[in-house]
């Protein structure tokens, strides 16, 4: 019989979901705009690929986040709920991510570390 998550361990999971999902997107706008790009005749400014970091980049922290959120570390759990917040600009899925995430955190904020 397996042992139920804690609402913690389920809110570091859903934070790690969102980076991949994010990750995944970005990657894929990327390689279409990379597609796209070489089949016109103008040639992209080298800045434009720049536009792109802030999303990948927000996708590491929530790998990063989402672990350490898993791990009952505190500064991970105010950094979820951070990225909770930026979630919900993610409509509709987004949306859905953050909020989980933050009733999550909320119900587990107080759980004590389990002893490994």
């Amino acid at each position: 019989m397996s042992v139920p998550l804690s609402s913690t361990v389920k809110a570091g999971r859903l934070i790690r979901m969102f980076g991949w999902v994010n990750l995944v997107f970005s990657i894929a706008v990327i390689v279409a705009f990379g597609i796209s790009s070489m089949a016109g005749s103008e040639p992209v400014p080298e800045w434009d690929w720049l536009f792109f970091a802030p999303a990948i980049l927000v996708s590491l922290v929530a790998l990063l986040v989402g672990a350490g959120v898993k791990s009952y570390k505190t500064w991970a759990k105010i950094a979820g709920a951070a990225l909770a917040v930026i979630c919900l600009l993610y409509f509709p899925i987004g949306t859905l991510i953050g909020i989980f995430v933050l009733v999550y955190l909320a119900r587990g904020w107080k759980e004590p570390v389990p002893a490994t």
